[in-house]
């Protein structure tokens, strides 16, 4: 199957229309295909290198793409479920219409790339990056956001209240205007340099 898979790859118009299921590739090296239209189940691309790739309509489904770098890629239209991104690079990402559930993106870094439409729910986001990036209509339901680090990214109007932001780096220009609980407040003390009193 891992054959298989690698031939479609290769092809100059690249992947449309296909089941894609119980495969394992290592130290892929993809640069400006098309993904359209497309489910993976079980497959699993670690330790590679995707650039310029666009992904539309697709859904994964207990994938891993841990220690992944994602170059200047898009996402359109896509699913992402119980998945495995651990360590994986984002970078200069676009995101529309993505939906995130039950999946790890610890130690993620999603650095100057933009969401539109972005829901993630079930998930950790341990230790991850989000710097110099755009949201919009972006909700973060039970999300662990546990010593992520978020800088030059607007949260304006982000639902941050149902997530966990224990030991959160971020700046008030960047909190500005988030929801949170009661609760959360002592999360975000050390950016006005005083201690809650016990």
């Amino acid at each position: 199957m891992e054959d298989t898979l690698l031939k479609e790859l290769e092809k100059k118009e690249g992947i449309k229309n296909k089941f894609i299921e119980e495969v394992t590739l290592t130290n892929l090296n993809l640069y400006k295909k098309d993904i359209d239209n497309c489910k993976f189940v079980h497959v699993d691309i670690l330790d590679s290198s995707l650039e310029k790739v666009y992904f539309k309509d697709i859904t994964f489904n207990n994938c891993n793409f841990s220690n992944t770098t994602f170059e200047s890629c898009s996402f359109i239209n896509c699913k992402f479920i119980n998945c495995k991104m651990i360590g994986c690079n984002y970078i200069e990402n676009t995101f529309i219409s993505i939906q995130i559930q039950d999946s790890n993106l610890n130690y993620a870094n999603f650095s100057n790339s933009s969401f539109n439409n972005f829901n993630i729910k079930n998930s950790t986001f341990v230790n991850s990056y989000l710097q110099e990036s755009i949201l919009k209509n972006t909700k973060f339901d039970k999300v662990d956001f546990s010593k992520a680090q978020i800088f030059k990214t607007s949260l304006k109007g982000v639902d941050l209240s149902k997530s966990i932001i224990t030991g959160i780096s971020t700046t008030l220009a960047d909190i500005k205007g988030a929801i949170i609980d009661e609760f959360q407040i002592m999360d975000l003390a050390y950016l006005l340099n005083i201690k809650i009193k016990e």
